[in-house]
């Protein structure tokens, strides 16, 4: 099991590579101009060699600059009461129909009662997706991807399972390493930002696996129940 290092206020946005991300998307987006104005006005570049090269590097570019920008951002909240039931739910049935073009399932259990949760429900939703994409990476096609979310006595447990690969003995000290990944087009950020997240809303991101058996994710999150009622949850 692994969990996240602390973060320091220090550690939660630095305001040097937000100043800089936001340049280099200035920079990209007047070259990214500039292509399109020679592709209007001389359209016989889309046949060059090359070309389309091009525009993929840019997209990768401006992918890896939102992932650095996710992670500098990950641990600033906009919180408010979140009905995570509801909130997992959308998210599982958005996923759904991606998993199945890789050839893969997916599954929703949701216990009763849930409590009200004092969250950003968009950091929360990218932390959800990026996991069941991991899970998705992770497995192969005809891979089943399970997530289940319950109440504990203090705690909110958001789990995602896989029956992929697994995680390495060589790889377990690096999984929430940041920049460090093994897959080719990969940064390294996900799993990374992820734990950012689970911490700043004072929770954690564990995870349990074995090396040809699959893995588990399990986002623990302090319940939040002043004010707030139980709702009936449903499962799927």
């Amino acid at each position: 099991m692994e969990t996240p290092i602390n973060i320091t206020d220090k550690e939660k946005k630095d305001p040097i590579f937000s100043a800089l991300t936001h340049e280099l998307r200035n920079i990209l987006t007047m070259t990214s101009c500039s292509i399109d104005l020679i592709e209007l006005k001389h359209p016989e570049v889309v046949s060059f060699a090359h070309w389309s090269d091009i525009r993929s590097d840019f997209q990768t570019m401006r992918s890896l600059l939102q992932e650095l920008s996710d992670y500098n951002n990950s641990a600033i909240l906009n919180l408010t009461l979140v009905d995570l039931p509801a909130l997992v739910r959308h998210i599982c049935s958005t996923c759904s129909p991606w998993l199945q073009k890789q050839g893969q399932t997916l599954s929703l259990h949701v216990a009763e009662p849930v409590p009200l949760l004092s969250l950003d429900s968009t950091k929360i939703s990218q932390l959800l997706i990026n996991l069941i994409k991991n899970a998705s990476e992770a497995s192969s096609v005809g891979g089943h991807i399970h997530v289940s979310l319950h109440r504990c006595t203090a705690t909110v447990q958001l789990k995602v399972s896989d029956n992929g690969c697994g995680i390495s003995s060589e790889e377990v000290s690096h999984v929430f390493e940041a920049y460090h990944t093994t897959k080719p087009d990969g940064t390294g950020l996900g799993l990374p930002v992820s734990a950012r997240i689970a911490q700043a809303h004072g929770g954690i991101l564990s995870y349990t696996s074995n090396p040809g058996g699959g893995s588990c994710f399990t986002v623990s999150l302090p319940c939040s129940l002043s004010g707030t009622e139980l709702l009936p949850a449903e499962n799927q």
